[in-house]
């Protein structure tokens, strides 16, 4: 739980964001803002009462007034007059917010601790943020596994919809390349269906994307950091051309597929 002494100075150490409209806010004078991470564990949301203990006293109840950005650390950010309102007193302060031009090295911390036996430790940011950069690069072979099977997935689908489609449909292809269609004609007579139902597939693979990629950050989280659902444009970009080149190739394959209908054959079947 971080209470700051000084309320107005706060935002120089700690920006504080809404979490829902990423807007800059302050710390309220009644109730206490949380984390995301806190919200999702005890289900609670903004309006909601939860119970918060300090060390050497009771459990209170407070109102959540916000829930904020914050996306490493199970935080509490309260200001002095919310605390004395749920607690009955003012807060006692035990931690001091540097901040330094040049990130301080380990022999150094370690003498700011020996020559200051009031310090009891020392958290640096720059080394969060390095222990979270190292959780988000183990995820990229994960992604980019997850990109190639499904990129497999696609195009075996597709391939096996207009092989499908050609066996199933070989007496009525053959059938129209007697009454003189082209080549090119009975391609996209077949190709038709496959490029509709991709451009459907296309659009509704955005809406569910977008939901499958939230459940698998969802499940990648731990107990003290969490990852935000943010895709690019891009992204949507190179999966629209995936799915596209994926059809010419299959398009490209049932055109030389048909041009090797046996149609004397075909039409001397029993169907």
């Amino acid at each position: 739980m971080t209470v700051p002494k000084n309320p107005g100075q706060f935002d120089q150490f700690v920006r504080l964001r809404d979490y829902q409209s990423n807007h800059s806010i302050g710390l309220p004078t009644r109730g206490v803002v949380v984390s995301p991470k806190v919200a999702r564990i005890l289900h609670v949301q903004v309006g909601d009462q939860i119970k918060i203990r300090v060390p050497n006293q009771k459990k209170v109840q407070v109102r959540i007034a916000k829930v904020v950005t914050n996306y490493a650390g199970n935080v509490i950010y309260a200001s002095p007059s919310a605390y004395q309102r749920a607690f009955g007193h003012a807060p006692n302060f035990a931690s001091v917010l540097v901040k330094t031009d040049h990130q301080p090295s380990a022999r150094l911390t370690k003498r700011w601790m020996s020559d200051n036996d009031k310090i009891l430790g020392i958290s640096l940011m720059a080394d969060q943020a390095e222990m979270i950069q190292k959780m988000t690069k183990q995820l990229g072979p994960i992604v980019m596994i997850f990109i190639g099977l499904s990129a497999i997935l696609s195009f075996v689908v597709l391939y096996n919809l207009n092989n499908i489609n050609i066996t199933e449909r070989l007496y009525e292809l053959s059938t129209i390349k007697v009454l003189g269609f082209y080549n090119r004609e009975v391609t996209l007579y077949v190709a038709r269906e496959s490029i509709i139902l991709a451009i459907i597939g296309i659009l509704a693979g955005f809406g569910l994307g977008n939901l499958l990629t939230g459940y698998v950050i969802r499940q990648a989280e731990t107990n003290n950091v969490i990852f935000p659902l943010t895709i690019k444009p891009f992204a949507y970009l190179v999966a629209v051309l995936l799915m596209v080149i994926f059809n010419l190739i299959v398009v490209y394959i049932t055109h030389r597929k048909l041009q090797k209908i046996d149609m004397v054959a075909a039409l001397k079947s029993n169907d």
